[in-house]
């Protein structure tokens, strides 16, 4: 059974959403991996995000990618897991009001050549969405979210994800997807500013 926890009230405020309330949700993880971010989307097809177990490290020894069914999955990043610090960006950004978490929005971007595939959570006062956005560059081709109770997640704290080695999202970038992908109401659109990148 595995024994790695998540510690950050950032993660539990995600688990425990309203959208993440049903066990079992479905994945192309394989036993051997823990999901980080799992839908079926509006397609019907599924995008998981998934961590290969390293019980001697209590901790992952890789991250993947992957898209597509139970039985085919189309796309997988990276082919050799374990190179997974070269091609995962993460971002996490959150709004607070009087020392209220008000926002909270957060996604690992995969990159593919010039394409790059995000999952992404974003949960504030008035909207609690998940889905999966593609990108050509800095260009939004696709933002598909997930299908109403298929999405669960198990992330790790911004933290822990920088010491398994993946890269913090540059700056510049960060706020342009951000704010393609943001629903309406998010104050990345609004006052993106009062934003705070961890």
């Amino acid at each position: 059974m595995k024994q790695l926890v998540i510690r950050t009230v950032l993660t539990a405020l995600v688990i425990a959403s309203p959208l993440c309330a049903f066990a079992q949700k479905a994945s192309l993880c394989t036993e051997q991996e823990d999901f980080l971010f799992t839908c079926t989307l509006e397609s019907k097809n599924i995008v998981s995000a998934c961590a290969e177990v390293d019980a001697a490290q209590n901790g992952y020894k890789s991250i993947v990618y992957r898209y597509g069914t139970k039985d085919a999955i189309e796309l997988s990043i990276p082919k050799a897991p374990t190179d997974f610090r070269t091609v995962i960006r993460v971002s996490e950004w959150t709004n607070k009001q009087s020392s209220k978490l008000t926002e909270d929005d957060r996604y690992l971007r995969f990159l593919n050549g010039r394409y790059s595939y995000l999952t992404y959570t974003s949960t504030g006062n008035n909207f609690d969405i998940a889905g999966l956005a593609i990108f050509d560059g800095a260009k939004l081709l696709k933002n598909e979210k997930c299908q109403p109770d298929s999405f669960d997640s198990h992330m790790l704290s911004f933290n822990e994800l920088l010491n398994l080695g993946v890269r913090e999202e540059e700056a510049a970038g960060e706020k342009k997807l951000w704010k393609a992908i943001a629903p309406p109401g998010s104050a990345v659109l609004r006052h993106p500013s009062e934003m705070r990148s961890k």
